[in-house]
């Protein structure tokens, strides 16, 4: 039995007329009475009555006629719901994202305008500390991720992920709103490496790595960004974080640029070489159109 064989049953069932269920089918009236013929022996009886004048369901008909229309219904569903997935218009795509890239206008708008573009493409965010991205990425746990990097270069270790470079992320220094630096408008690292520093996870490597000489590493160590400030808020120290952190009206804290050799990292992100997911390619290439 066949999608077909349904089709032409249901012809037959609306018009209960062989001649216009034909045409109805753009086949000739005796090749339908045929296929009619070998879905009912198939089923072992009958589903029309048949006279010289007439063409009715049977029992088994009508019960039949209720069920081939809910197969039909489920297989032009699961037509259409391919159709989106092949042309990457329905999906998922998780990501997996550090704390500050969520308060990225830039990200957000690539967010805002992918949903724009493929509304029935669902996007999920995953928390994933960046040491851990390439692994995550590699054991199909998220399929896109985001990184801080001090390397300029897009190279990567391991061949199997591919790297595109995004932007550049300056940093700024963070401090209690009571603090003895507080009256200058731009600080030093010499300025902050006199006193302890709040360290989040995702740059407490790269970024003291690369500022050893000039940070104080007797410090104290948060989860997250959101860690930072309340350390910050509640006296424990200064610190360093993302320009974007200014969108936070948090008590008991301020913010100043920093003058001389202000650290960079660079945001990139991060995929599998061999991905096939049409909705994860669009994201990416989504991603790499906008402007950062």
């Amino acid at each position: 039995m066949e999608i077909r064989h349904l089709r032409y049953f249901l012809a037959v069932a609306e018009e209960l007329h062989f001649g216009r269920a034909a045409q109805k089918m753009h086949i000739v009236q005796s090749a339908l009475s045929m296929q009619i013929k070998a879905l009912e022996d198939e089923l072992g009886g009958l589903l029309f009555e048949r006279t010289s004048r007439t063409v009715s369901l049977t029992e088994a008909g009508r019960l039949f006629q209720i069920e081939a229309e809910r197969a039909i219904k489920q297989f032009e569903y699961s037509q259409t719901i391919a159709k989106l997935a092949i042309s990457g218009e329905l999906g998922t795509v998780r990501i997996g994202v550090f704390s500050s890239l969520m308060i990225n206008q830039t990200f957000i708008q690539c967010l805002q305008y992918f949903q724009k573009m493929y509304p029935q493409v669902k996007l999920i965010l995953n928390e994933t500390l960046p040491q851990k991205a390439p692994q995550a990425l590699l054991q199909n746990e998220i399929d896109v991720a985001y990184i801080l990097s001090d390397d300029f270069n897009n190279n990567f270790n391991d061949k199997r992920i591919k790297v595109d470079g995004l932007s550049q992320w300056t940093y700024i220094a963070v401090l209690p709103h009571d603090h003895a630096l507080v009256g200058a408008k731009h600080l030093s690292l010499e300025q902050i490496s006199r006193y302890p520093f709040v360290a989040y996870g995702q740059i407490e490597k790269v970024l003291l790595e690369q500022f050893r000489q000039q940070i104080n590493v007797s410090h104290y160590v948060t989860s997250g960004m959101l860690g930072v400030l309340a350390c910050v808020s509640a006296g424990f120290g200064v610190s360093i974080c993302p320009k974007e952190v200014t969108s936070f009206n948090y008590e008991n804290v301020c913010y100043r640029s920093i003058s001389d050799n202000s650290p960079i990292l660079y945001l990139k992100q991060l995929s599998r070489i061999n991905e096939n997911s049409i909705s994860v390619l669009n994201f990416l290439n989504s991603v790499l159109s906008i402007k950062w």
